[in-house]
């Protein structure tokens, strides 16, 4: 489980979640996270507190997978889109040279944007989580 801390200022909402290792502040994952080139995935910036490093996620006018289908249940379709974007995600990932450990495949932690209507990833370097112990919450939710 992360530990997420929430902030809002005037016009953003962020989820704060704190870098692990100094070193990878500086690593190649965290450049490509904070250049906004992956659309797929959410904004990031970084801002150094106390000597502590921290990553803001923008989520504004975004709510959760889990927020959203909490009290109904996903269609087939609904499904179908939910995992074709997710592969995509993982391809954009790929093309960047990005390990797909990082992405963080909780229900709380994928995000639904309505303008686009398209699920926006989160992409955390020090979540390195891989195989069945990624998915199963994630199908777990949509069981």
């Amino acid at each position: 489980m992360l530990e997420a801390k929430y902030f809002k200022d005037y016009k953003h909402n962020y989820m704060i979640l704190q870098c692990g290792q100094e070193a990878a502040a500086r690593s190649y994952q965290y450049k490509i996270l904070t250049s906004d080139k992956i659309r797929e995935i959410l904004r990031c910036s970084v801002r150094h507190i106390n000597g502590v490093t921290y990553y803001y996620y923008d989520i504004s006018s975004r709510t959760t997978l889990k927020n959203l289908y909490q009290s109904t249940k996903m269609s087939y379709e609904q499904v179908r889109d939910l995992l074709r974007q997710i592969h995509g995600i993982c391809d954009k990932l790929a093309g960047f040279f990005m390990e797909e450990a990082g992405l963080v495949l909780l229900p709380e932690h994928i995000y639904y944007d309505f303008s686009t209507q398209k699920y926006i990833g989160l992409y955390y370097p020090d979540y390195q989580v891989t195989g069945r112990e990624a998915c199963e919450p994630l199908m777990n939710f949509l069981l």
